[in-house]
């Protein structure tokens, strides 16, 4: 999977989470847009729908649609792979893993590249096992976590859909044969590489677990009547405002490498691995996060405004005072509002939201496919956004941006604001320049490291002479980032606290680091 959205509620009282499930999901929809999947338990009974598309297309509050049940956990999907309308539901989550001595559900956000160190895309072909006497062979082992090679191969050939996700829960399946799911677990986590929350259900008890080095975020809140599980706090805000208001609902992140067991009997703190350093996914607290989440204890868009107003002093101190007058600065929704929020506090420029028109219809471009119902993702963006002439003519722009990675919608959004009227453009970046493609879970494959924008400034000495670099690529009057070193001060993070893999080429993972990072060999 990639960089999906997660929710699990577990009621103590017995009642429905079907509303509260849906409405969880809306609001993790900006997580992915593919597609989307609840799962329920009734009394023994599960019931497992999964929908293309949004949230609001799949799943009504009618009362001919509401699922009964008192747990259930649910998935918001966004792919490393172009949208598709024939995606086949098989890859939808949550995804269903059946065998005799087992039932169980699983979900999953993030990207597992290999188990024992074996990829899980493909499997290398003098270790295949072709003939039948080799599969028979399969068959009739006790499959362990010491045969990882036989174990991968028995599950290829029982796959239903394509996912590392059904791999994963299906080794798990293999190894609870002859133990508990908790102990096949200990097994299997620490040996997967690549990121993971995982959302596992069976007829008792919904298991959420977080991957060792805290890549994918995963938390957890108390209800008055029950338990939740989220990829993001801002689902609890959703709860307590819709069901229990007034209400203090306490949350907290869900440790590296830990897991949470909600049942009957309340709740359990499982480690499944043990956390000897994090790799805090820093791209998160920029763009995939709603900005009223709570991540590692502050809440985002104070995050984002602390960094709007750092890089407005540098901002600040370019300008003449003819240029601040001449000046507005217009956020580009969503990620860039409280980043613009701080860069006006810093420099005194008005912050002028309404100058940049946004259509809620079109939803989050970076998310989708590189082509989406005929129009490619710069399309979109020109389908997106409108500027106001009354607003930007004849004035010097400041466009807030949370990022940019290959710079093609950047292009445009610039050329709009001039075509709207504006004098110039001067674009602010709130996250470091991306270098490195993301083998953890977000869509930065195709092109390679070729197609960044940061990549297309020839040997940059310093953040400075990159700026200028994107400034005449992008055909603007200049382009500010903030730097990492900033970036990870206001995070309150060390870099050896994060997964430095886009804007260092330092991953948390040898294999990565060889196919990928800064001195592999193809760089």
């Amino acid at each position: 999977m990639a960089d999906c959205g997660l929710v699990g509620i577990f009621a103590k009282n017995h009642e429905n989470i079907y509303e509260r499930l849906v409405h969880s999901l809306h609001v993790l929809q900006h997580r992915g847009e593919d597609a989307c999947g609840i799962l329920i338990h009734n009394k023994g009974d599960f019931r497992l729908e999964r929908r293309i598309g949004l949230v609001s297309s799949g799943f009504y509050f009618t009362p001919e649609s509401i699922i009964a049940g008192d747990r259930g956990i649910g998935h918001t999907r966004y792919p490393t792979s172009n949208i598709t309308s024939d995606l086949p539901s098989s890859d939808i989550q949550p995804i269903e893993i059946i065998y005799p001595w087992l039932k169980m559900y699983i979900a999953h956000n993030g990207t597992i590249t290999s188990f024992c160190g074996l990829p899980l895309s493909q499997m290398e072909s003098d270790q295949s096992l072709e003939n039948e006497a080799d599969q028979e062979q399969v068959s009739g082992l006790e499959l362990s976590i010491d045969t990882p090679l036989q174990l991968l191969q028995k599950v290829k050939g029982e796959m239903v859909g394509g996912t590392d996700t059904e791999t994963v829960g299906r080794i798990v399946a293999h190894l609870a044969r002859f133990s508990t799911l908790e102990d096949a677990l200990k097994q299997v986590i620490p040996k997967l590489a690549g990121s993971f929350a995982f959302l596992i259900q069976t007829d008792d008890r919904i298991i959420g677990i977080r991957d060792p080095h805290g890549i994918r975020p995963l938390c957890f809140g108390e209800l008055p009547d029950g338990y939740v599980l989220a990829s993001e706090s801002c689902v609890m805000n959703e709860l307590r405002k819709l069901y229990y208001p007034g209400i203090k609902i306490s949350r907290q992140d869900v440790p590296p490498g830990t897991g949470i067991i909600l049942s009957d009997k309340g709740i359990e703190r499982v480690e499944f691995a043990a956390s000897p350093k994090t790799a805090f996914c820093i791209f998160e607290d920029a763009y995939f996060s709603r900005p009223d989440s709570n991540v590692r204890g502050q809440i985002l868009s104070t995050f984002r405004q602390r960094c709007g107003e750092r890089l407005g002093k540098r901002l600040r101190g370019d300008f003449t005072l003819q240029e601040a007058q001449d000046s507005i600065i217009v956020p580009i929704p969503d990620g860039g509002i409280p980043f613009g929020v701080g860069l006006s506090r810093s420099t005194g420029i008005p912050l002028m939201s309404h100058g940049l028109i946004r259509d809620k219809y079109t939803g989050r471009t970076f998310i989708r496919g590189q082509q989406t119902y005929g129009l490619d993702r710069s399309a979109l963006v020109m389908r997106k956004i409108s500027f106001l002439h009354d607003v930007i003519e004849d004035k010097i722009v400041i466009l807030a941006d949370d990022s940019i990675i290959r710079g093609s919608t950047s292009r445009r959004v610039s050329a709009m604001a001039i075509a709207s009227g504006a004098r110039d453009v001067i674009f602010c970046f709130n996250f470091p320049p991306v270098r490195y493609i993301c083998p953890l879970g977000i869509e930065m494959f195709k092109g390679g490291r070729d197609q960044f924008i940061a990549n297309k400034v020839a040997h940059p000495a310093n953040l400075q002479e990159l700026e200028r670099g994107i400034a005449t690529i992008l055909g603007v009057k200049a382009a500010y980032y903030t730097s990492l070193a900033e970036y990870l001060e206001e995070l309150d993070l060390t870099p050896d606290q994060a997964c430095l893999g886009c804007t260092a080429g330092i991953y948390p993972f040898d294999e990565q680091n060889q196919l990928y990072g800064k001195n592999a060999q193809y760089n």
